[in-house]
């Protein structure tokens, strides 16, 4: 059986993942949706609302050392992850080694044209900007990502 394939494993792997973005801000940006750490000025996840994620392969590269998984196959496993934990549809996954220091600001002030709202979802459902919006309203701050989560069921 691969490594993969392994039920207990991916559980695993699903709650080292969560564990280790669970202090990161969740971004709305328009179409997008970051995963960002403010404090290193860093980036893990961009997904945008047709489906595509991208990930920081310089973050998840050294993160799946550990478990022995080239990026062919920890790509798997992360599309798994990122699908379970967020209830977003992932239809393509790729890698990017890109630094958005320079970027970081915009995301995080975008400014009323680019921000989420109700009648604005830029194709994200009516249930996770409203989720959104209420973790927003209620923290007063950064929404960090662990208040975003949804139970993960490996299944």
């Amino acid at each position: 059986m691969e490594l993969i394939e392994n039920k207990k494993i991916r559980k695993f792997v699903f709650k080292c993942l969560n564990d280790l973005l669970s202090d990161k801000t969740v971004c709305p940006y328009g179409k997008d949706f970051w995963i960002i750490g403010l404090e290193e000025r860093n980036w893990y996840v961009h997904y945008d609302s047709n489906g595509k994620l991208h990930y920081n392969s310089k973050y998840f590269d050294d993160f799946f050392h550990m478990f022995s998984l080239e990026q062919k196959k920890y790509q798997i496993l992360l599309r798994m992850w990122f699908e379970k934990s967020t209830k977003f549809t992932v239809n393509q996954i790729s890698r990017r080694s890109l630094d958005i220091d320079f970027y970081i600001d915009g995301i995080v002030n975008g400014g009323d044209n680019k921000m989420w709202s109700t009648s604005k979802r830029y194709g994200f459902s009516y249930f996770v900007v409203k989720k959104f919006l209420e973790l927003k309203q209620v923290s007063n701050s950064d929404v960090k990502f662990n208040n975003f989560l949804n139970e993960i069921e490996v299944y």
